[in-house]
């Protein structure tokens, strides 16, 4: 146990897991590891990234023998949220075997033909596949148990168990399990068409409010079930497992580390491979109970990040922040990001709060509290049913009252005073069909039928569409303190074969064999039957090309991630020195992805604080740049009288760290190492500056730095 007695961990065909918890910020913990299996092992490390935290293991990778011993240490630096109090390093076991893989053409007992693979399980315990069910003719995902585990017991039981808590829950928002092999380790699951929310976070950034209320409360409500129906815990929620289908469904994904609470008993938090920046705090110690509300917790952090983007780092932000960050905690949301409401922001932290009896309760009682959030603003989670629900049908009622009153009398009131009683500035869209998506101004704010949308003055680009159907577009002229009509949409559905494709960014280019027919978010263009070969451009992401076959009255929708060019950085060191890209070591040319990146120029013989620099770049996709560190200068100096006139002859003399040089005036001093220097200028029958400290440091310039210096001597008296 890292941070506690260091007991040794026997390294068997399981995997072994050690955990480490109550590690001070900045402090190394060692432990070891002996291998006791019976023949040769070869090992890998995963659990810890160094975006996390710095570690070193000896050897990283390699056979090991038996007996072997394996030293590794670990030096925490507070870079993200949820590693500061505990976490997991796995060290897995790859027997050697048969690789229990299935092949694109493959028919699983007799009816689940394998067309191609998905993808690796978000808990990697499987590997997912799109299949076909010959008999019944429809599409379903088969995950498969991972080749180098099916001879691994434990693993295979932990397969066995995930299947048998999936088959046990019936939801809407929760991933259906229709059929398992115990003999060759496959779970059948419905076909997913959509994008996991951590994909939907890595291409569009923060999700608006009113998407990101759409996709938690069906989160919940899927946790409400699995808690309260059947006593199922899902220990593993992050955005990875969360799937929002073409249809704006949202799905909870693998129950792989789930289990089962047997009568009024809490469940053991065994020692897992769970995700550290989101497993509850009782998770990542190892050494409490993990129940609803170590779900809650990771329902919490999954919406932070979806409301911020992304988890708060010290590198990013403000003083106050950063301090937060490091010490482990959450800090609030409002103070990153003003504009979301109050009572959001109370929602999430309360979610995160590291005592389980200060967070919510049930998934029941946060999306009861979710439930009172409005768009634009909040009712306080605390507050009564009554008044939640006067705020969502009292208002209603009583406008609907005062404008009968209003047209029987006659009586006008200012614009001002009638907009307090009646809804202004709101808009209310219906459609033809439920659930189809309304755009306002190219953002989702919510599905159909919705009410009560507040709208900025100006001109309001509603676009409603639902694949299947002809999408229906119009434009709204807001004036201030004026009443919107209710907005109807007709959504037909096409009479053709259709497809309809969306992109993370959205804005792509689509083409169908060869011709552009629009951007995306392109919904429900009319196609013949036949296979259709897709491109998607965008500028500044990589060209994505597909095939699809449509057939006959089928409406196919597409969503793809499309990936940003990575960028091109040139580093030089001069002289020669070691170049850190993000902590990494990197040659001098290197390819990164968009965004951020710290580069850290070091030259070992310059020695501490002169031998380092470290600089933050932003890059473009596809951009190509440069940075060149020099770590010497040049110094020019020169020397004039009263009236600025050059006194050539007079003597220069620079010393420090180990240097001593004297010339005659002007005079360049070249290639001078970082430290601290003094020059001492004189010239006889001259009186005036004698010594003066001069800083070389290093610098990341376009050539290399030269430091001009001027002195001045007055002429001695002739007293």
């Amino acid at each position: 146990m890292i941070g506690g007695t260091g007991v040794a961990a026997q390294f068997q065909v399981n995997p072994v897991i050690v955990a480490f918890e109550n590690v001070v910020v900045g402090q190394s913990a060692t432990d070891t590891v002996t291998v006791t299996n019976g023949g040769g092992a070869t090992l890998t490390i995963s659990g810890v990234t160094s975006s996390n935290a710095r570690f070193t293991v000896t050897p990283t990778t390699g056979n090991i023998l038996p007996g072997d011993s394996l030293k590794f240490s670990i030096t925490f630096s507070p870079i993200a949220v949820g590693l500061q109090t505990g976490g997991n390093i796995v060290f897995t076991h790859n027997a050697s075997g048969s690789p229990s893989t299935v092949t694109a053409g493959e028919v699983l007992d007799g009816k689940y033909l394998i067309e191609y693979e998905l993808g690796k399980g978000e808990g990697g315990m499987g590997r997912v596949y799109k299949a076909r069910h010959k008999d019944l003719e429809m599409d379903v995902a088969v995950k498969v148990i991972r080749p180098d585990q099916k001879d691994d017991q434990n693993f295979r039981q932990r397969f066995d168990d995930e299947a048998k808590v999936m088959a046990v829950l019936k939801h809407d928002n929760i991933i259906r399990v229709s059929d398992y092999s115990t003999q060759k380790k496959y779970i059948i699951m419905d076909y997913l068409e959509g994008v996991s929310l951590k994909q939907k976070i890595q291409g569009e950034g923060p999700i608006p409010v009113p998407e990101a209320l759409l996709i938690f409360k069906q989160v919940l409500s899927g946790l409400e079930y699995a808690h309260n129906k059947k006593k199922v815990f899902h220990r593993d929620i992050k955005p990875g497992n969360i799937f929002i289908t073409k249809d704006n469904v949202t799905k909870v994904l693998d129950f792989g580390l789930a289990t089962i609470r047997k009568s009024n008993d809490f469940t053991r938090t065994m020692i897992v491979a769970i995700t550290p920046f989101y497993a509850a705090p009782e998770q990542r110690r190892g050494l409490g109970f993990a129940d609803n509300r170590s779900d809650i917790y990771s329902v919490g952090v999954s919406l932070y990040e979806a409301l911020l983007g992304k988890l708060p780092s010290i590198e990013d932000f403000d003083e106050e922040v950063r301090k937060e960050v490091q010490s482990g905690k959450f800090p609030s949301l409002s103070k990153i990001d003003s504009r979301l409401p109050e009572a959001l922001v109370n929602i999430v932290m309360k979610a995160v709060e590291e005592d389980p009896e200060k967070r919510f309760q049930s998934a029941t009682e946060m999306k009861e509290a979710l439930d009172a959030v409005g768009i634009n603003g909040a009712v306080p989670n605390n507050t009564s049913r009554w008044v939640r629900w006067w705020d969502r049908y009292g208002q209603v009622l009583t406008r609907s009252v005062i404008t009968g009153v209003l047209g029987l009398t006659g009586y006008v009131f200012s614009d001002q005073i009638r907009c307090l009683i009646l809804s202004c500035e709101e808009l209310t869209v219906s459609s033809s069909v439920d659930s189809a998506r309304v755009e306002l101004n190219g953002r989702l704010i919510g599905l159909t039928p919705l009410s009560n949308i507040k709208v900025d003055p100006g001109i309001a680009n509603i676009h409603v569409s639902k694949a299947g159907h002809v999408h229906w577009d119009t434009a709204v002229v807001v004036k201030e303190y004026d009443r919107i009509p209710s907005l109807f949409a007709p959504l037909p559905p096409v009479s053709r074969s259709s497809l309809t494709v969306r992109s993370i960014p959205s804005g792509a280019q689509v083409a169908i064999n060869g011709q552009v027919v629009g951007v995306t978010p392109l919904d429900s263009y009319e196609v013949e039957p036949g296979s259709r070969a897709i491109r998607l451009i965008r500028s500044g992401h990589d060209v994505k090309d597909t095939i699809v076959v449509v057939e006959k009255n089928q409406h196919p929708l597409l969503s793809f991630t499309l990936i940003p060019k990575r960028a091109t950085l040139t580093l030089r060191a001069v002289p020669n020195g070691r170049v850190y890209v993000d902590g990494n070591l990197s040659p001098n040319t290197v390819s990164l992805p968009p965004g951020n990146h710290m580069v850290r120029f070091e030259n070992p013989s310059y020695g501490t604080p002169y031998g380092n620099l470290s600089r933050s770049i932003d890059l473009s996709p596809g951009q190509e740049a440069s940075l060149t560190c020099y770590f010497q200068s040049h110094i020019n100096v020169n020397v004039q009288d009263d009236k600025e006139q050059y006194l050539p002859g007079a003597w220069i003399t620079l010393s420090g760290q180990g240097i001593q040089s004297q010339q005659t005036a002007p005079w360049q001093f070249t290639n001078v190492p970082p430290g601290d220097y003094t020059i001492s200028v004189s010239l006889s029958g001259y009186v005036g500056v004698q010594n003066e400290v001069v800083q070389i440091r290093a610098a990341i310039d376009t050539e290399q730095p030269v430091m001009k210096k001027v002195f001045k001597l007055s002429r001695a008296s002739s007293s």
